[in-house]
């Protein structure tokens, strides 16, 4: 593992871990726990399937639920984790890739920016946007196919 992911993300992981464990040495312990996995699992990381910041939240978020399914006093804090996870993710790893997010949507034509944000922001289906925009269906599923590709191509991914 590189020493600069370490750098870069123990801020990141261990605000996650701090926000959702209370218990300081248990807390530390995950901590440790997760720069150990990301270390052995490294070699495994694949960049075309996600992003390093996604893959280290994948295990970071995964090693707190598993931390709570451990322990059946604990048990019932793992579903009030996915319900805060979003609002916690937005603070620490996703909030870096808002920017990437803002910048790609600016750069699209704006019948795809529109799509794309009636589809993913505010989750109507494309037989919605199509009624809303006034176009077929089809073309709603043509238009955002076409907008998540260049998406990906400026560095979205």
């Amino acid at each position: 593992m590189d020493n600069e992911i370490y750098k870069d993300f123990l801020p990141k992981v261990s605000s996650y871990v701090r926000s959702h464990v209370k218990n300081i040495q248990d807390a530390e312990d995950l901590i440790s726990e997760i720069f150990v996995k990301i270390s052995s699992k490294f070699a495994t990381f694949d960049s075309n399937k996600a992003s390093v910041s996604t893959w280290i939240y994948t295990i970071t978020r995964n090693t707190v639920c598993d931390y709570y399914r451990s322990s059946s006093s604990r048990r019932s804090r793992v579903d009030d984790i996915d319900k805060v996870h979003i609002a916690q993710a937005k603070n620490t790893f996703v909030e870096d890739r808002l920017e990437v997010l803002h910048q790609c949507l600016k750069k699209l034509p704006q019948k795809e920016h529109d799509v794309i944000i009636l589809r993913f922001y505010y989750g109507y289906e494309p037989a919605e946007i199509a009624s809303i925009m006034k176009i077929s269906y089809s073309n709603v599923c043509v238009i955002q196919h076409r907008a998540l590709d260049k998406m990906k191509q400026y560095g979205l991914d």
